[in-house]
């Protein structure tokens, strides 16, 4: 590696330092993927296989590991390999393609790719994808993160931030991609938004407070039916702890704004209808009091 290629990798590695998050912050969100990891505990006599393809600072891969996993990473950033192989995890520097390339047909029972396919261009992604099809087991599940592109903030603006991102991947393009290489299931959920309370949605919202990056979770078809079942349930899990999306959020401040408009006219049509009637009472205490005024007037004309 020339100095130029050594320095590239330091100035990203500093990039991602800043806005990737902290390991603490990583871990924390990948801990929603546990119920995945759990199932395979209960199916598998010996360890299962992780693998996980860009694994960076290597905390998906200790997660699998504190869940009884083998586990191997592959990363193009030799940084976060010396990383990786410091904390004594197994990590390869090479790209995913070429290492899975090497690797025998349905070995691994989870793959991962978190933040990785948004930097991807079409034809590299969709090779990777086939060689990954190849080397899961049946009832193998990939795991798929990526920007969210239904939020406008992310599409818009942050996913721009990256330099080496080269364009949001539409989750209906994964479920294509997907369905046609074979996958049995493709799941989608919202994930990372702040949680806090959303009971009064306000616009800013959903913008600001919908889900910044999607889950994608694709099943390799399996005759095995009850490891379906469990990994089917083990996603409903997971999607009761997702965050709401922009459109979902939207779709609620409509609601909300549509109710207050609805109170707005009930209200206004009560203060109408009280109007109307204090106009009516005005009207009959103005007839008496004309009433009355007259026959003072006719009393006095009498008297004079």
């Amino acid at each position: 590696m020339n100095k130029s290629e050594d320095f590239l990798e330091s100035l990203y590695y500093e990039f991602e330092q800043i806005h990737r998050g902290k390991e603490e912050l990583i871990r924390k969100r990948l801990e929603f993927y546990r119920p995945i990891f759990q199932v395979y505990k209960e199916f598998c006599d010996k360890n299962p296989k992780f693998l996980d393809i860009g694994c960076g600072r290597g905390e998906f891969l200790e997660l699998a590991l504190s869940e009884g996993f083998e586990v191997e990473g592959v990363e193009i950033n030799s940084i976060y390999v010396d990383i990786c192989k410091k904390k004594g995890l197994k990590v390869y520097h090479q790209d995913g393609f070429s290492f899975l390339q090497s690797q025998p047909d349905a070995k691994y029972s989870i793959i991962s790719m978190i933040h990785v396919i948004e930097h991807l261009e079409f034809e590299y992604l969709l090779k990777i994808f086939l060689e990954i099809k190849r080397v899961l087991l049946p009832g193998g599940v990939l795991i798929l993160e990526t920007p969210y592109a239904k939020n406008p903030i992310v599409g818009l603006y942050n996913f721009w931030l990256d330099p080496t991102h080269k364009r949001p991947v539409h989750e209906e393009f994964i479920k294509f991609l997907g369905k046609n290489l074979g996958f049995a299931n493709v799941e989608f959920i919202g994930i990372n938004a702040e949680h806090r309370d959303l009971n009064e949605v306000k616009l800013s919202d959903a913008f600001f407070s919908s889900a910044p990056d999607l889950s994608a979770i694709l099943i390799k078809d399996t005759e095995d039916k009850s490891l379906l079942k469990n990994l089917l349930k083990a996603i409903e899990i997971l999607k009761e702890n997702r965050s709401k999306d922009f459109i979902e959020l939207l779709a609620r401040y409509d609601g909300a704004l549509a109710e207050l408009v609805e109170k707005i006219s009930e209200k206004f049509n009560s203060l109408d209808a009280e109007l109307r009637s204090s106009r009516e009472e005005l009207n009959q205490v103005k007839a008496r009091y004309d009433g009355a005024l007259a026959e003072l007037v006719e009393k006095i004309s009498e008297k004079f």
